[in-house]
């Protein structure tokens, strides 16, 4: 009869221990020795070398550099990692990837959609593009690191800016907020400098536009 639960479990292992440091036959000087105990104190040392065997077996040895090797041999019931540095079974892996992979999907569909969007902004023959725009009539107060574009026509994207001639690429030494018409400058501008904007814009209302057969489609 087992003295502990063996709920939830699918199978018991029984494993014999032998003590090495108590031994059953304790030989002192001047005793007599009989068969049966010697017979007995060679049995206890043998199964105390079978044990050191198993036990050997059934741990996973080491590499001179001290990692566990496995020996191309797979690791059975591993439990699923909790921390960031505990090893994963396959099926916490086949669950990983299969949902990297429904990601992927979804991110492919959503570049073929911008892509999609990206051609027909480009076919819309209701955009005006290369429309320049100079800042503050020629000439910066100085200091400026925010320009608002202050057009009667909607501005839908500045590709380029040019500072005192100089090319300033968008990403890099500005950005352009499509709601707010500001454009944010990395340096500021210095008393002076003749600001030139490259737009793309409308010439038409923004419902007209909208309505249009390219940016009706481009509606979800």
């Amino acid at each position: 009869k087992l003295l502990v639960a063996t709920t939830g479990f699918d199978r018991v292992e029984i494993r014999r221990f032998t003590s090495a440091s108590e031994r059953i036959v304790d030989f002192s000087d001047g005793s007599v020795l009989r068969a049966t105990d010697l017979n007995v104190s060679q049995l206890q040392s043998a199964h105390i070398a079978e044990e050191a065997r198993d036990a050997a077996l059934m741990a996973m040895p080491q590499d001179d550099a001290g990692n566990l090797d496995a020996r191309n041999r797979r690791i059975v019931r591993l439990a699923p990692g909790v921390e960031g540095t505990d090893a994963i079974n396959k099926n916490q892996l086949d669950t990983t990837l299969g949902d990297a992979g429904g990601i992927l999907s979804d991110m492919k569909d959503l570049e073929g959609e911008i892509h999609d969007y990206i051609e027909k902004f480009a076919d819309d023959t209701a955009l005006v593009r290369g429309v320049a725009w100079v800042y503050n009539l020629g000439s910066a107060d100085g200091g400026e690191t925010v320009i608002t574009i202050n057009k009667s026509t909607r501005t839908y994207a500045v590709p380029y800016i040019e500072v005192n001639g100089s090319r300033q690429e968008v990403g890099y030494h500005y950005s352009f907020d499509l709601e707010t018409q500001q454009i944010t400058l990395a340096t500021p501008l210095k008393a002076g400098d003749f600001v030139m904007v490259m737009t793309t814009e409308s010439q038409l209302p923004v419902e007209t536009l909208l309505a249009s057969s390219v940016g009706a489609s481009s509606i979800g």
